[in-house]
């Protein structure tokens, strides 16, 4: 028992179990925490390497098996279409999203319609003041 107690020690000390419904979750955590556990217990053991703590040993583990990642966030790049007399800009209905005009003034308005030329969401009272800030040669 000695062992087993000493092994759920260091388990809880530094889990990465989560909450879920899913018991299929739960028991894959459990089972990777107990691997890394057992792998920092024959770390341990070893003599060719250096004491180090549980947190360091972790610490380590997860930089290895990032390596070279990097995530980095995809944002939608906003095309600025420059406005051409055969270049029409109409109203349009869209799938809801944040107004662009109003995201810029701090205000939350989702409306169901945009320019289709821009392909951005944008308010009925909104519509005009966008295009001619974007494009002045329009006004």
């Amino acid at each position: 028992m000695n062992g087993v107690d000493h092994a759920d020690q260091l388990r809880s000390t530094y889990h990465t179990a989560r909450k879920a419904l899913k018991w299929w979750k739960y028991l894959f955590f459990f089972l990777f925490d107990v691997a890394i556990v057992n792998s920092y217990l024959l770390m341990r053991e070893s003599p060719q390497h250096s004491q180090r703590t549980q947190m360091e040993f972790r610490m380590k583990l997860a930089h290895q098996m990032l390596g070279a990642f990097m995530s980095k966030r995809k944002r939608q790049s906003e095309v600025q279409i420059p406005a051409q007399p055969n270049h029409t800009h109409w109203p349009t209905v869209m799938k809801k999203k944040t107004c662009k005009h109003c995201a810029t003034k701090k205000i939350r308005s989702e409306p169901g319609y945009g320019c289709e030329q821009c392909n951005v969401n944008l308010c009925v009272k909104c519509f005009k003041p966008y295009h001619v800030s974007k494009f002045p040669e329009m006004s």
